[in-house]
């Protein structure tokens, strides 16, 4: 008998993302019986086009597939099968994913401050990510809206329209994706309150987001009243206290004499069955070779619940009729933007349950994804028939994992944080001149092609990086690495001026700065179209002329990095220049001046960026376009973070130099392809750096009243200043034990902090007690977090450790929200200022304080602030007087 199944399937070949499609069988082989033509038996599959072929992504029942706007652009295959999948033939359709026309959102997912889903009743004071899964609508922003549930049912309901609790925006990014995060600020509780008065032990909150006629609302989210936490807390206190209310005891039950048994009734005698006649024997059944099951367990083979810190795993497969038969199993850590492959192991059925043990500190952790654990799956192939199955994922816990030790670090001392280097272990390439060749070694696509087509600006630039980059430091190969693998990526080292040949329709989205001045969607929608190209595809595009008059609208005044762009072709003349794309005018003019005072070599001119042609020097001339971006990185500290032979080192370095961390993957695959090049892993570096044994950092505000601030004064009234000190490369149970023995070792860095709150003295609802609530930030340890969007500054205070932490149980209640930032004590609630101008406040668009950018760039661990490097920030308690009903700062 030949070939029987599906021969033939039918689709489209190019699909727009948020569009469901379906595929059918149009033709059988002609061999399939009758009874196996029956389209409801088919299975589909999904396989996406990687690097090493297809790999399959999804399969099911039906053959209606939907695809996100992050497949725009990427190649997938469609099969039907009745037996095994073929790739090769007609039952299988390549698909091409476009934009999609539709404009919808698809969905809102709402996940942890470790995007983990929100699960469980939440407490006042957490991080909610929320997620907007959109098509059509790349480059928009989103209105996002935060809302207290007093209605029944799903949805948004016109019975809230008073319990708007919070508001923000977000763009939608390349894959389609809006994200920001909201906090559960303690204060919203009086709305709830205020409206339902029978809200019982919990809140209900929940997110609608709108674009013009586009919307969407979430589920809700549970949060305990602060009543009931109270309660709670009070609860395990007095149980831990052993003060909890005693129970009454069990009174004994009184036994009642057993009852005599009762006599049985005799049953009737059961008929004898008739002997039925033996059955003629059977063929045995077909056994259907395939895999029935993949899972991952423990290293005792017990279910995982939440995050796995073990130090085995184990992949079990369950299967029917393989026995004997290879197969390989591939293990990925789920990424959004592609999962990164971790290890692959082939091996045999030797019966119809296996499984795999996985010895997870033989496994590097620099292979998945940089963060505190990663999402790890298993992808099992049976090498005969070509099928897969994939597992579900598991959390795995990174401090678990092999830490990649390059050989320049001080092997066998790992527990030390005073690890050194061997100084007289001079590395001889950290000197050596980079060359044309490794630049152009380095700047290459996947398959190694370079992408330098053009190499007349680089070679003329070429010995000013190599004068200039000790100037700013980059003087190992570590930091040599760094550096060109972020060049390679901004402007492939020969793309020196900013392009703009944008189609209209995106635009509205991505430069609503601009577009807000516009009334109406309809004068929205002209203003775009007279700027931006009509065809959507980037050929034919936007001419010079055209792309400066699209530069000058939307990096106008009207843009809130714009403001001192007044002339009307500032725009264009402080777009993106030179090896690193320096924008806008205020950018040029600190570069400039640091620059003419930290870089100049045997007394030459200072160098003028700012005003006239100045700015077009960065994209003409070869000294200048590199100078500015070896100045943008001496300005920024970025040596700071630029310290390891680590993909997470490289994240570091990328948010200093792209907060939106904007082509992260590829900045990654540069800094690999340097570190091959340069034979960075081979480095013996000439100064002490700072790689993976370091464990931490320790800021400690002194208690000691250092001075009073005489920068600003407020009815002859003048703050009390404390000295903060730095303590780099220290864990903080090291620098307890030193600090009691008198050992500790000078600080690395030292700036000056107040401590106090004056704003709104009179304010009711600030609390009596001296850290309650809008008052003194609490005296305790704690650890120093980054903001995370729609927070106002830049570094907050938390208990707790991650992104946007900000919550702290002080002594007098719970504090939310105490921030390091500019200003003064007069314009504060409790937070730590530097008593100079600006108090970067991002929302009203300030730039940070530059004392607070000055103390991040003193703290290397501040943008890798991981589990098992945290930053702590300790406030020493000092003596103080209350006075008055209100405590309003210190009695001097």
């Amino acid at each position: 008998m030949g070939k029987t199944g599906v021969k033939v399937i039918a689709g489209k070949g190019e699909v727009q993302a948020g569009v469901w499609e379906n595929y059918s069988v149009v033709e059988w082989y002609p061999e399939t019986p009758e009874e196996e033509r029956n389209e409801a038996t088919v299975k589909w599959e999904a396989y996406h086009l990687g690097e090493d072929g297809y790999d399959m992504i999804l399969q099911k029942e039906q053959g209606n597939f939907r695809f996100l706007e992050s497949g725009v652009g990427q190649e997938f295959l469609i099969v039907g099968y009745s037996h095994e999948p073929e790739l090769n033939n007609a039952s299988a359709i390549k698909v091409k994913i476009v934009s999609g026309e539709k404009r919808e959102i698809l969905g809102i997912d709402m996940t942890d401050i470790n995007d983990k889903p929100i699960s469980g009743t939440q407490h006042y004071g957490k991080v909610i990510n929320v997620k907007a899964r959109t098509t059509g609508m790349v480059g928009e922003t989103l209105n996002i809206d935060m809302w207290e549930d007093d209605a029944k049912g799903a949805g948004h309901s016109e019975e809230n329209k008073y319990n708007k609790v919070d508001s923000k925006m977000a763009k939608v990014g390349k894959k389609g994706v809006a994200e920001i995060q909201f906090t559960i600020k303690p204060n919203f509780a009086k709305i709830a309150e205020a409206h339902n008065k029978q809200e019982g032990n919990t809140h209900e909150y929940y997110f609608t987001i709108y674009a013009g006629e586009v919307s969407n609302a979430s589920g809700n989210v549970n949060v305990y009243t602060p009543e009931y936490k109270e309660k709670k807390d009070k609860e395990a206190k007095d149980e831990i206290a052993g003060t909890h209310p005693k129970t009454e005891p069990i009174k004994p039950i009184k036994k009642q004499p057993l009852a005599p048994p009762k006599k049985e009734t005799p049953k009737a005698a059961e008929p004898k069955a008739t002997p039925r006649p033996t059955p003629a024997p059977q063929k045995p059944a077909t056994v259907k070779k395939e895999i029935t099951a993949v899972y991952i367990t423990d290293g005792a083979g017990k279910p995982i619940s939440g995050t796995y810190k073990g130090k085995h795993l184990r992949v079990y497969i369950e299967s029917t009729g393989l026995k004997d038969k290879e197969f390989k199993m591939k293990v990925y850590d789920k990424d959004l933007t592609g999962n990164d492959f971790i290890l692959d192991v082939k091996d045999k059925f030797i019966s119809d349950k296996v499984f795999v043990t996985l010895n997870l500190a033989n496994i590097s952790r620099s292979l998945g994804g940089d963060y505190f654990y990663q999402n790890w799956f298993v992808d099992v192939e049976v090498l005969e028939t070509k099928a897969h199955v994939l597992s579900k994922t598991v959390d795995v816990d990174v401090s678990v994992l092999k830490v990649d030790v390059p050989d320049n670090e001080t092997k066998g001392k790992m527990g030390k944080e005073d690890a050194k280097v061997d100084k007289k272990s001079n590395c001889p390439n950290c000197d050596k001149d980079i060359t044309l060749a490794e630049i152009k070694k380095i700047c290459v696509d996947s398959k190694d092609k370079c992408l330098i087509t053009d190499d007349a600006m680089i070679t003329a630039a070429l010995p000013h990086l190599n004068t200039y980059r000790k100037k700013v430091g980059i003087n190992t190969c570590v930091r040599k690495a760094h550096f060109l693998a972020q060049i390679a990526h901004e402007s492939k080292f020969q793309t020196l001026q900013e392009i703009f040949n944008y189609h209209w329709q995106p635009m509205i989205g991505k430069f609503s700065s601009y577009f807000k001045q516009f009334k109406t969607q309809e004068e929205k929608v002209t203003e775009a179209k007279r700027l931006g190209r009509a065809n959507a595809a980037p050929s034919p595009g936007l001419t010079i002329d055209e792309q400066m008059k699209l530069a000058n609208a939307i990096y106008g005044s009207t843009h809130p990095n714009g403001k001192l762009h007044t002339a009307a072709d500032d725009g264009w003349r402080y777009s993106g220049k030179g090896f690193k794309q320096i924008t806008w005018k205020g950018n040029y003019d600190d570069l400039q001046k640091y620059f003419n005072k930290n870089m100049k070599v045997n007394g030459e001119a200072d160098v003028v960026w700012v005003d006239g042609d100045n700015p077009y020097k960065l994209k003409n001339n070869g000294k200048d376009a590199m100078t500015s971006a070896l100045a943008f990185w001496g300005k920024n500290g970025i040596n700071g973070v630029a310290t390891k032979i680590s993909y997470e080192s490289v994240s570091s370095v990328t948010l200093k130099i792209n907060p939106g961390n904007d082509g992260i993957s590829e900045r990654k695959r540069y800094f690999k392809k340097a570190v091959e090049v340069l034979k960075t892993d081979e480095c013996k570096p000439k100064e002490d750096l700072k790689l993976v044994v370091e464990k931490g950092t320790v800021v400690v505000m002194s208690g000691v009243l250092f001075k009073l601030g005489t920068e600003k004064t407020k009815a002859g009234k003048q703050w009390p200043v404390y000295k903060t000190s730095v303590y780099q490369n220290m864990t903080l149970e090291t620098y307890k034990t030193r600090s009691s023995n008198g050992e500790l070792p000078a600080a690395n860095y030292i700036t000056y902090l107040t401590r106090d709150a004056q704003n709104k003295p009179t304010n009711a609802d600030r609390s009596a007690k001296r850290f309650g609530s809008l008052n003194e930030a609490p005296t305790g340890t704690y650890y120093l977090n980054k903001h995370s969007a729609g927070q106002s500054y830049y570094i907050y205070l938390g208990d707790s450790q991650g992104v946007g932490e900000s919550g702290i149980a002080g002594s007098d209640g719970w504090r939310g929200g105490i921030a390091i930032h500019g200003g003064w004590p007069e314009g504060t609630e409790g937070c730590l200022t530097t008593h100079s101008a600006n108090y970067g406040n991002i929302e009203k668009d300030q730039p940070i304080n530059p004392l607070v950018q000055e103390l991040i760039n003193n703290i290397p661990d501040f943008e890798n602030n991981i589990d098992d490097k945290p930053v702590r920030f300790i406030i020493e308690e000092r003596v103080a007087t209350k006075t008055g009903k209100i405590w309003n700062g210190e009695s001097i």
